[in-house]
């Protein structure tokens, strides 16, 4: 979003207003935002908005629950902006991401809106389906609009994607808004280099970044069925990757850096700690999985100089790593755990979230992918 407003020359014209949903490291969050922010006028708002959900075929029997949920959230947010002063209709503009409150507030504004991607998997939004789905997703579209008090992006909306180039040309629409990839590298190499300098990451060698990334599991921590899938999951994907990092002379003389995302619980990380000592016994490696760590991308590592590869399931990192430089390798594993899980009995819909959206479908991983 600063990128946006740098491309457009708008650091003086524009004031901000920026609200911040209550999440666990929201004092980093905000410590961020005025580093990101800090050539314009802004002002920070925090908010407490429940967990909501829309109406759906599925939950009818918990449409009233939903109903009333939405309908705090959207009182609540009314007395935040009266409390704060805030006449929405003055405003030019409102970007938007994924944030449960901005579907409130896109509700209430009838200005100008522009949805930011936040990752490559929001493109979904922007494709036409067939006509029973367009006409489904119309339906609940408008009584989550008039009910539930929730205005959501949908394919004709105004929208600001960073990786346009990398979208196959049927799929690019005229609602996309290119941004400005050398203003992002700038403000993105600047945000890097302050966040390695936060967690004292220093190297002197070459490493490769590993993003490990897990399902959205549906069972607890203490399933047998789901332990026993974990252990098998990173045994295997080990070994893939040792395969690849042993393909390159260079590579095979890096060290590993392995990034988690913050849904590892702690017996997951004991898990992973214990295989990678036995898996990665020819390179020394480092294993990012705590909370602090986690909640730093894993493209702020990427944009390291000492970064030469990065090893990932199909994520948005990819494509931000690739654009910032072209010349790191990309090793793209997606196809080796899709073979794992297919064969996986414990990979089912019952157990795990499931998402079967083809991103390849719809982005020119020839451009991306080394291997």
């Amino acid at each position: 979003m600063a990128t946006y407003l740098d491309n457009y020359n708008l650091d003086k014209k524009y004031e901000l207003i920026i609200f911040v949903e209550n999440i666990t490291n929201n004092s980093l969050l905000k410590e961020d935002i005025s580093f990101i922010f800090k050539k314009f006028h802004f002002q920070i708002i925090d908010l407490k908005i429940n967990k909501f959900k829309l109406f759906t075929i599925k939950n009818f029997f918990e449409w009233k629950k939903i109903f009333l949920i939405n309908k705090f959230n959207y009182n609540y947010l009314k007395k935040v902006l009266y409390k704060n002063k805030i006449n929405l209709n003055k405003f030019d503009e409102i970007f938007y991401s994924n944030e449960r409150s901005s579907n409130y507030i896109n509700q209430m504004f009838k200005g100008r809106k522009i949805f930011f991607f936040h990752g490559i998997g929001d493109i979904k939004i922007f494709i036409k389906q067939n006509c029973i789905l367009e006409m489904k997703n119309l339906l609940f579209y408008y009584l989550n609009f008039i009910f539930n008090k929730i205005e959501l992006p949908k394919k004709e909306s105004l929208t600001a994607v960073l990786f346009k180039n990398f979208i196959k040309p049927k799929f690019v629409k005229k609602n996309m808004i290119s941004v400005n990839q050398n203003y992002y590298k700038i403000n993105f190499k600047k945000f890097s280099k302050k966040k390695i300098h936060d967690i004292k990451f220093k190297t002197k060698h070459k490493f490769i970044l590993y993003i490990l990334k897990f399902p959205r599991f549906k069972v607890g921590v203490n399933n047998h069925l789901r332990n026993e899938y974990v252990i098998n999951y990173l045994k295997y994907q080990f070994t893939k990757v040792n395969y690849y990092i042993y393909q390159s002379p260079v590579l095979k003389k890096s060290n590993i850096l392995i990034k988690t995302k913050d849904n590892i619980t702690k017996k997951e990380r004991k898990i992973i700690n214990k295989l990678v000592k036995i898996s990665f016994k020819n390179n020394k490696f480092q294993v990012l999985s705590d909370k602090k760590n986690s909640y730093i991308n894993a493209e702020v590592f990427a944009s390291h100089k000492k970064c030469k590869a990065i090893i990932s399931n199909l994520s948005t990192a990819e494509f931000l790593v690739k654009m910032i430089n072209s010349k790191i390798k990309v090793f793209d594993i997606n196809k080796d755990i899709n073979i794992f899980n297919v064969n996986s009995k414990f990979f089912t819909r019952k157990n795990v979230d499931i998402n079967n959206f083809d991103l390849k479908k719809y982005y020119k991983m020839n451009k991306l992918i080394s291997i």
